[in-house]
């Protein structure tokens, strides 16, 4: 399937320098989550990876959450081990990872 839009585009390559593997975009996904108190809702999209060093899978991303300005994408890989079956998980644990951090 070709990449449809520039957008997507530049986050394949993120993904694939990322990740040091090839990545092939599966699909687009709108989620909304609760981060600091507000719904934040963000189009996440799908990569599957091959020949990760690692062997994940999957990596999923999308912008920052934060402020509500777009900003460079945020790229998070996380195996299926951590319990990561969706898009939504992935964007529901960065979330609660970040205000762990905090």
């Amino acid at each position: 399937m070709p990449i449809k839009t520039p957008r997507i585009a530049a986050i394949h390559l993120l993904v694939e320098r990322q990740t040091n593997a090839t990545a092939k975009h599966i699909q687009s996904h709108v989620e909304t989550i609760k981060f600091s108190g507000s719904n934040e809702s963000r189009s996440v999209e799908v990569f599957s990876l091959e020949n990760h060093p690692d062997g994940v899978t999957r990596a999923y991303a999308w912008e920052k959450l934060g402020d509500g300005t777009r900003k460079a994408p945020e790229i998070t890989i996380v195996p299926k081990a951590r319990g990561i079956n969706s898009a939504r998980d992935a964007l529901q644990w960065f979330a609660d990872s970040i205000l762990k951090s905090i």
